[in-house]
């Protein structure tokens, strides 16, 4: 893929007042890092930028006083509300590695990503259907409990194991004395 060449000027005046004033222009300032060099600060026009922005690009050049230096995209600082590109970073990338690194890193930011909304699909409808069983549980438990029901209508059927649990239970007290600071004490 050919590079996408950027026309920027370079930038003279510094500070918040001089960035106010590349705004105010139309332009957005910029900074060029990297390869052992010295920082050049410049400024790109911001909507020919944004226009480049929304293609899928790899490779970036910018041309600066009439010379050309291949880069990579660094990071873009937008307002606080997300609408107004306020600095563009770049850093040079004379043999195309720091591109190259960046895009396999955001891809495998991607496949981080599917991988863990996956996980979370996944969850949520496990969780769903645990909520589903135990409603199913609670309402075939209401319905036996009800005396409308078919369970009330054979109370023979119901009843052992009624009797079998009210027996255990209120031979369970007695069964078992209570202790009191470690001597045993006899159930009431």
């Amino acid at each position: 893929m050919n590079p996408v060449r950027i026309q920027a000027q370079p930038r003279t005046s510094g500070g918040s007042r001089g960035a106010m004033s590349l705004r105010a222009a139309g332009r957005t300032p910029a900074m060029l890092y990297g390869a052992g060099e010295a920082n050049l600060p410049f400024s790109l026009d911001t909507r020919d930028f944004l226009r480049v922005m929304r293609t899928p690009h790899v490779a970036f050049e910018i041309e600066v006083d009439g010379r050309t230096v291949p880069v990579a995209l660094r990071e873009m600082q937008f307002d606080r509300l997300g609408d107004l590109l306020q600095h563009v970073d770049f850093q040079r990338d004379p043999n195309g590695d720091v591109g190259r690194r960046l895009i396999e890193k955001a891809h495998a930011a991607e496949a981080k990503r599917k991988k863990m909304v996956q996980a979370a699909i996944e969850h949520h409808a496990f969780e769903e259907a645990q909520r589903k069983a135990a409603e199913a549980a609670a309402a075939s438990a209401a319905a036996a409990a009800s005396p409308g029901s078919a369970a009330a209508a054979a109370p023979g059927a119901a009843a052992p194991a009624a009797g079998a649990a009210g027996a255990a239970g209120a031979a369970a007290p007695a069964a078992a004395p209570a202790k009191e600071g470690g001597k045993e004490k006899p159930a009431k």
